[in-house]
């Protein structure tokens, strides 16, 4: 197949080199044609920072916690390899600050899983929702300094749009941060129709 050999350039059947270990057997190339069937390429080792809401509107969008369990479902099935951290959005203290550092990169499982179960027991933020603060921050704090070689990504558990009550970066500015660090963004949106009474506008 010619994606077996990728250096070569014309329709030449002479490219190849054919080896048979029977002997008498004598084999000619007469043709050849590209693969149909794409080959897999080795998966990347991930490094993984979860960004976790906690602000007040999450009583009302998730009042029954299913978050928690898709978090800890999210966790549990992560590959073993996997360098993991946690921040959660905005701060819990009583000064602002975009997030709360809860597990460093490298972190193992049951230290994010440690980190939910924290967040579950605590108290919501009032500091509203820095989307974009927690990203344009974090990424560079985090993530920018993972091992090289390894596929570097957010998932952002929300259920609205950026909110906050001091200065706030735009949606561009995160991307362009995720973008010159290597950085994919997935977006996990908490609630429905019923509890996110701006829910078309959110999505």
């Amino acid at each position: 197949f010619k994606s077996d050999a990728p250096r070569l350039q014309a329709d030449n059947p002479n490219a190849f080199t054919v080896r048979c270990d029977t002997s008498g057997v004598q084999v000619e190339v007469v043709g050849w044609k590209d693969a149909k069937v794409r080959r897999r390429t080795p998966q990347r080792p991930l490094s993984i920072l979860v960004a976790w809401d906690q602000s007040s509107s999450l009583e009302h969008t998730d009042p029954t916690f299913l978050r928690f369990e898709a978090g800890t479902s999210l966790i549990r099935n992560l590959p073993d390899d996997a360098r993991l951290g946690l921040v959660n959005f905005a701060s819990l203290g009583f000064a602002y600050a975009d997030y709360d550092l809860r597990a460093p990169m490298g972190s193992s499982k049951t230290q994010l899983l440690n980190a939910l179960n924290y967040l579950r027991q605590s108290d919501f933020s009032f500091h509203g929702t820095p989307i974009w603060n927690t990203l344009c921050h974090a990424i560079p704090q985090l993530l920018a300094n993972e091992p090289a070689g390894r596929e570097r990504l957010v998932i952002l558990f929300t259920d609205g749009q950026n909110e906050t009550a001091g200065v706030s970066r735009t949606e561009h500015e995160a991307l362009e941060v995720a973008q010159k660090h290597g950085v994919r963004l997935i977006f996990v949106l908490l609630g429905n129709e019923q509890t996110i009474p701006t829910y078309p506008e959110v999505i």
